[in-house]
């Protein structure tokens, strides 16, 4: 089960692209991107854009569906904003190595802090 071609859809800030398996049809993989304007970096003012969302379906994993959607992702940012980012939990190591083999390298460590204002998401 080949992965079949990637779809984009530009949706005003945000880009998600698609992996389909070529015989079904059945998507098996999607990124989203976000692009931010006039964005304050300590390189000035820049277009920021960040692979904020990589999934790939558990019994596809392994094929390297999830690099072929963060190399399109690169391209795509390469073209069009100042400065691309990727985020990932500390000890997905899985994810380093995909965004590492992708020409990302580590920055530094950021400590998100999560509240649920709803009981019935806890």
């Amino acid at each position: 089960m080949e992965p079949g071609p990637l779809m984009m859809q530009l949706t005003g800030q945000s880009r998600q692209s698609f992996a389909r398996d070529e015989k079904s049809g059945e998507v098996v993989g999607f990124t989203t991107i976000l692009a931010y304007d006039n964005e304050p970096t300590p390189y000035g003012v820049k277009t920021l854009g960040m692979v904020d969302l990589v999934a790939v379906a558990e019994n596809s994993r392994g094929r390297g569906i999830a690099t072929r959607l963060v190399a399109d992702s690169r391209k795509w940012l390469a073209g069009n904003t100042d400065i691309a980012t990727v985020g990932t939990e500390s000890v997905n190591f899985s994810a380093f190595a995909v965004y590492q083999k992708c020409g990302f390298i580590p920055r530094d460590i950021a400590y998100s802090y999560h509240i649920w204002l709803d009981e019935a998401l806890r």
